[in-house]
C-alpha cells in the first residue's frame, strides 16, 4: 500500500470521530461512495474547498513557472471517497514543489464545510 492510501485511509478512518467529538447532529446521509472524478462529486462540495480544482487528468499548473495564456488551476483532483457525512477528496498541488494533499469536508446543515486540508 502507498504512503498516499495510507493517509487517505487514516484519515477517512478519523474524520468520523472528529465529528462525534464535536457533538454535531446526527448525519441524514447513510452509505460509502468513491469518485473518481470530480464531475461525480457531490453538489457543493468542489466549492467549498475555496480554490480551483481541475479536473482528474486535465492541465493544471504543475511548476511555478506560469506561461503566457490563461492561467490553469494549481490543484488537481485525483480522486474523493465520502462515508456517511464525511468527504475526503485527494488532489495534487503544483508550484515550487509538486505534492498530493488531501481535504476532508463534513456535510453540515444542506451544505458541505471544510473541516480540514492538509
Amino acid at each position: 500500500m502507498r504512503k498516499s492510501d495510507l493517509l487517505l485511509v487514516a484519515a477517512i478512518a478519523a474524520a468520523p470521530l472528529a465529528a462525534e467529538a464535536k457533538g454535531g447532529a446526527s448525519c441524514p446521509v447513510r452509505g460509502s461512495w468513491t469518485f473518481p472524478r470530480k464531475a461525480n462529486l457531490p453538489s457543493g462540495a468542489a466549492a467549498a474547498l475555496g480554490f480551483p480544482l481541475a479536473e482528474r487528468g486535465a492541465p493544471f499548473q504543475v511548476s511555478d513557472s506560469i506561461g503566457p495564456g490563461s492561467r490553469l488551476p494549481f490543484d488537481r483532483f485525483v480522486l474523493a471517497h465520502q462515508t456517511d457525512c464525511i468527504l475526503t477528496i485527494r488532489y495534487e498541488h503544483g508550484g515550487i514543489a509538486h505534492t498530493f494533499e488531501t481535504a476532508v469536508l463534513q456535510y453540515q446543515g444542506r451544505r458541505w464545510v471544510l473541516v480540514r486540508r492538509r
